[in-house]
């Protein structure tokens, strides 16, 4: 039985989020303003929450003055900044309620830094790009290792065979999971999960191959070159994930951004200040805690909550 069909049986599977549905359509539709967006963060009592605090926080509540309108947050935090906080939280709460054996707090702040350092190295390629190119790219950065909440979650036998492995062996989650997974690789899962959700091809290309780059489609390798180069940095910085460290990048990645490895370290710093705009949204809105020593995230494979 194929992975696609298998999680198409899978009753429980996490649907596309309504609020995720809204916001894609605004996006989309040229008459979206700040008074439609506002619109559907209303409809949502957590997301508007999380709206609110996040305006009123010291990140971005500089003048001091608190504020209790969604129009008002939206007003202060910038239209683009909202939605993509409406699109990650809408997905974030989609899978934060379940028992994890992985720390899905750190995990998500790994997933939130890719999404907008995908869109700081489009800016890097010079990438003039219409809106609804950044709002896929920018899922895919958010969602590229959420085959690996599907395997804890629905696959728990495996990933626990997995991740002992790792664990025993001393090997990275990668090199554990090319040795013993029994169906498909996380970022295979990722995209079969995509697939279900009706995402943009794009989008499931990306996710499916941001660790086998030479493997996707010629036309579509630019967004995967994306992701994969955000992976690296990531995973080599201090906003890494318990997949371990990225020894090498293919070659191809850095040829199609245009990025040298010489501009890493600038891309370094960025990466630490992007997550520190994750851990404002995270913090709000899961009790999330920054890592006590400063530029070292959590890169252990064990459940850190």
């Amino acid at each position: 039985m194929s992975i696609f069909t298998q999680l198409k049986d899978i009753k429980n599977l996490p649907t596309l989020p309504e609020v995720m549905i809204k916001v894609q359509a605004l996006i989309s539709s040229d008459e979206g303003d700040a008074s439609t967006l506002a619109d559907i963060v209303k409809q949502d009592p957590s997301l508007s929450t999380t709206i609110l605090k996040t305006a009123n926080s010291a990140y971005y509540n500089i003048a001091s003055r608190r504020i209790s309108s969604i129009s008002e947050a939206i007003a202060r935090i910038g239209f683009n900044e909202v939605l993509k906080i409406a699109l990650a939280m809408s997905i974030i709460h989609q899978f934060s309620n379940t028992k994890s054996m992985i720390g899905y707090k750190a995990f998500w702040r790994h997933s939130l830094t890719a999404a907008n350092m995908t869109l700081i190295i489009a800016d890097s390629m010079r990438h003039e790009s219409l809106e609804q190119y950044r709002q896929d790219l920018f899922l895919a950065g958010l969602l590229h290792d959420i085959g690996i909440l599907i395997y804890d979650q629905f696959f728990h036998e495996e990933f626990t065979k997995i991740i002992d492995f790792s664990l025993n062996q001393g090997e990275t989650y990668l090199s554990s999971e090319e040795i013993n997974s029994p169906k498909e690789t996380h970022a295979f899962i990722g995209g079969a999960l995509l697939e279900i959700w009706k995402l943009t091809l794009p989008i499931i290309v990306a996710v499916r191959n941001h660790h086998t780059p030479k493997k996707a489609p010629e036309n579509l390798r630019e967004m995967v070159a994306v992701v994969s180069l955000v992976e690296y940095i990531l995973c080599n910085s201090s906003v890494g994930s318990f997949e371990g460290t990225i020894e090498n990048l293919d070659r191809s990645v850095w040829d199609i951004t245009g990025i040298s490895p010489d501009e890493v370290n600038t891309l370094y710093y960025r990466a630490e200040a992007e997550a520190g705009k994750s851990d404002v949204v995270l913090s709000i809105d899961t009790g999330y805690k920054r890592p006590s020593r400063p530029g070292h995230g959590d890169q252990s494979p064990l459940r850190t909550i």
